[in-house]
């Protein structure tokens, strides 16, 4: 039995009782409060990343994605982006379609069927058709445009009038960016213009003003960036192909064709905007124009939405000043149209405030969750360590360990009568505790009739002192 007894404190040393003293497990506890705590608040406040499908390679598309990845990343905004390239719009229409990604660059006049919302305009691309024209010198101005300087709309060139450019050889301008040929061929559609009436053609556009000063085309139709030094410098070898006898004009009818497709809208070009001795287009052209969007699907986030609109707006300033060529502009919220903007850009743009549980939601479910594990690691923790209730079992069993060893060296009655209250003291403490308990208790580390027996062993070393 005295073995057993001994034993108690042996045991309870080596499960991490007297072997760790009370500040070391405290200071375990805290150190790993301290991890567990900066894990979770690094994990909650690091930017999300956003992927982005986006080609061709090379595109202005992919350079308007470089320059938002550059900002956001200098800047501390909840959102990285990350680049996916893919070959063409299609192909990013389809990863956003798949769920590949989270956005993708398109254009307006996707073919491809799917649920998207507008988190961004990119760019605008007007719709133009350039032409040979009788010159006239003194102005150096078509003689088609003669008479129409003064009019408040400005009046379609005769040449490329609807029934003018019946039998005619349009030629498409094939850019970095796409086909245009579907685009083209619908709108002169709507003006009665189709195969066999007309030859609609691709080819590159670098190769347009050579085969209509070669005779091998009779119309260009092209789709352009008219800000882009690409196109001022496209238009100058036309005019110089032509000897600068050109003429510029739209599709008929644009509000009309705004009205009819949603995936196009209507634009105008500026007069002079192409530059040269004699300004390109000598007025203002009414036509439509599509666009290029960064959109996301409609289950992306309200606030992920918002915040990457907050972002794009505040930051556009920079990204223009790195390259002109981009039109960063937030979706109208007033017009019926391909995409619609997303609801978390309406929220932002319309000034409505979301609620904190609805902008970190998230946050929250997830910091629930944490605490959750937080709260199971430290339950086991505290267990382990015995941090509660662990010292007053340790105690109990080095107090009896000394009581023995008291027992055993007494020499005189006092010393017995001392021992024996100790013992009832001890006793009456853990029968509270074990009452008290609602875990495991103090019963179940000592051993069964303990204080019976250091009691007879008390008793039975005063009859050998009484004898003595």
């Amino acid at each position: 039995m005295l073995d057993r007894l001994q034993a108690v404190g042996e045991r309870s040393g080596s499960a991490g009782g007297r072997a760790i003293s009370p500040v070391l497990r405290w200071l375990i506890v805290l150190l790993g409060l301290a991890l567990v705590f900066y894990q979770v608040w690094s994990y909650a406040t690091r930017p999300s990343t956003l992927t982005i499908a986006v080609g061709p390679p090379s595109s202005s598309r992919e350079a308007f994605v470089v320059a938002l990845a550059k900002s956001l990343a200098a800047n501390a905004t909840p959102h990285r982006v990350k680049l996916v390239p893919v070959s063409s719009t299609d192909e990013a229409a389809a990863y956003l379609d798949d769920d590949k990604v989270k956005l993708a660059v398109v254009r307006s006049d996707e073919a491809r069927k799917f649920d998207a919302r507008s988190i961004a305009i990119v760019d605008r691309r007007a719709v133009f058709f350039v032409a040979r024209a009788n010159e006239r010198i003194s102005a150096g101005v078509s003689e088609e445009l003669a008479g129409d300087v003064a009019s408040e709309k400005p009046a379609l060139p005769e040449v490329l009038r609807p029934d003018r450019m019946l039998g005619k050889r349009i030629v498409v301008g094939l850019d970095d960016l796409g086909s245009n040929r579907a685009l083209v061929a619908r709108l002169l559609a709507h003006s009665g213009l189709a195969e066999p009436a007309i030859t609609l053609t691709e080819s590159p556009s670098a190769s347009v003003a050579s085969l209509l000063a070669e005779d091998k085309a009779d119309v260009a139709a092209l789709v352009l960036d008219v800000a882009e030094p690409a196109a001022r410098a496209l238009m100058a070898g036309i005019s110089k192909a032509l000897s600068g006898a050109i003429a510029i004009g739209g599709p008929p009818s644009p509000e009309a064709l705004a009205a009819l497709y949603r995936d196009i809208t209507v634009t105008k070009i500026a007069a002079g905007i192409f530059g040269g001795l004699h300004a390109l287009p000598a007025q203002s052209v009414s036509t439509v124009a599509i666009t290029d969007e960064l959109v996301g699907d409609s289950n992306l986030s309200d606030a992920v939405a918002a915040q990457l609109t907050k972002a794009i707006l505040e930051r556009r300033g920079r990204m223009l000043a790195e390259n002109g060529s981009f039109e960063i502009e937030s979706p109208p919220l007033d017009a019926l149209r391909r995409y619609m903007p997303h609801a978390g850009v309406a929220a932002h743009l319309n000034e409505r405030a979301t609620s904190f549980l609805e902008t970190y939601s998230d946050q929250i479910w997830l910091g629930l969750f944490a605490l959750g594990l937080i709260g199971s690691s430290l339950a086991g923790l505290w267990s382990r360590l015995g941090l509660f209730g662990g010292d007053q079992l340790d105690s109990t069993a080095a107090r009896i360990e000394e009581l023995v060893d008291g027992i055993e060296s007494a020499t005189t009655m006092d010393e017995i009568d001392r021992a024996r209250s100790e013992l009832r003291k001890l006793a009456q403490a853990q029968l509270k505790l074990a009452v008290n308990a609602k875990g495991a208790s103090s019963e179940l580390t000592l051993p069964p009739n303990w204080f019976q027996t250091l009691d007879d062993l008390a008793l039975r070393r005063a009859q050998e002192i009484s004898k003595s």
